[in-house]
């Protein structure tokens, strides 16, 4: 799919197959690329620069398998993540970055980063990074927001961005938390 959408929600609500999207861009107020993901979405050489209301300028929701390389976000996200909001799946992000700041407003939205919002399955971050500012209330990650029990892997990437965490007023420059919730 190569296009560009300009006042659409979302490029794509749901995967369920697999779905390649490259070339193209967004300049719309929107929840992103892709809502939910449930099948293998693949997404290259694409852009957005619009405002993200919720979710993440590629992937609100990855359940299954995302590969992400050569993307980027300057738009301004109000509750998620600059690439991908969850990733409960595999996720490979490559040469990709966000300069897009982001603001969670809300006590519900707990993880946020640079990057991936919230990280239960498998993700990799390859020579990617944020220079953006983030603030939200738990969990906040320069890259990453919070990571649990699969593996995490991030090779050559960095954030220079202010991370503010303010329910505690702390920073977190590459991951806000990891661990396990077994």
């Amino acid at each position: 799919v190569n296009s560009a959408f300009k006042n659409a929600p979302v490029f794509v609500k749901q995967n369920n197959g697999v779905l390649n999207i490259t070339h193209s861009y967004s300049t719309a107020i929107s929840n992103g690329f892709v809502g939910t993901n449930s099948g293998e979405v693949y997404i290259s050489d694409s852009y957005n620069t619009g405002v993200i209301r919720s979710g993440a300028s590629m992937i609100g929701t990855n359940y299954k398998k995302a590969i992400i390389d050569n993307v980027y976000n300057s738009g301004s996200v109000q509750n998620g993540a600059g690439i991908i909001s969850s990733n409960l799946g595999t996720a490979i992000i490559s040469n990709s970055y966000n300069t897009g700041s982001i603001s969670v407003k809300s006590y519900r939205e707990t993880s946020t980063g640079g990057l991936v919002g919230d990280s239960d399955g498998n993700t990799t971050i390859i020579n990617c990074f944020n220079t953006a500012s983030i603030s939200g209330y738990d969990n906040i990650g320069g890259l990453v927001g919070s990571h649990w029990d699969d593996t995490l892997t991030i090779i050559n990437s960095y954030n220079t961005g202010l991370v503010n965490d303010t329910s505690s007023k702390q920073n977190y420059g590459i991951v806000g938390v990891t661990g396990s919730r077994s």
